[in-house]
């Protein structure tokens, strides 16, 4: 449905479709962010689940910077027309080669899992206002240069791509340092 929502956008004569299109991409979206994490790393194995984490954020700044690069040159229904086509490219691609495992029971699921998780409070909520002051940021970050810091257009964009080239770099590298050092002593840096 995520390529659905993008198809709406690509295509909206409104702002009501804009918005539907808007909704619906986000809320599958956030299907695909929680599915492909735990799928990455059930592929890689136990001992390099961040490193399967940070590849798949890897591609999340590769998509910020294709982006961007095609909001420079394109109107934005354009980047979502382009953005479509990837998605049914990303579709078919999963369905020819991923393998077909049979899916294996892991105990407990939902709230449950989560609420066996020692201190899983605090952590949720640090998780929580990280996901939600980063999605401030990377919505925000060209207006808010561009109207309250003023920077041209293209300056603003070239600070957006320079957060993506870290999360396309830093990602990989966090993951791989965290499977080698272990996520305990990796998760207080990364938030400071």
């Amino acid at each position: 449905l995520v390529t659905v929502g993008l198809w709406l956008l690509a295509w909206s004569p409104n702002v009501g479709i804009v918005a539907l299109g808007l909704i619906l991409t986000g809320f599958m979206a956030a299907g695909v962010w929680v599915t492909a994490p735990a799928l990455a790393a059930e592929e890689l194995g136990a001992d390099q689940r961040a490193s399967a984490i940070g590849i798949i954020f890897a591609g999340v700044g590769s998509g910020m910077v294709l982006s961007s690069w095609l909001d420079t040159m394109y109107e934005w229904r354009v980047v979502y027309r382009i953005e479509a086509a990837l998605a049914v490219v990303a579709i078919l691609l999963s369905f020819t080669l991923t393998r077909r495992t049979p899916h294996r029971a892991v105990g407990r699921l939902g709230v449950g899992a989560i609420r066996a998780v020692p201190g899983w409070r605090p952590l949720l909520a640090a998780y929580g206002l990280y996901g939600a002051g980063m999605a401030m940021v990377i919505t925000f970050l060209v207006a808010l240069l561009e109207d309250d810091a003023g920077y041209s257009s293209a300056r603003a964009t070239t600070a957006f791509l320079v957060m993506a080239v870290g999360s396309i770099l830093g990602g990989p590298l966090y993951g791989w340092l965290l499977d080698r050092a272990g996520r305990g002593v990796g998760l207080l840096p990364a938030f400071t």
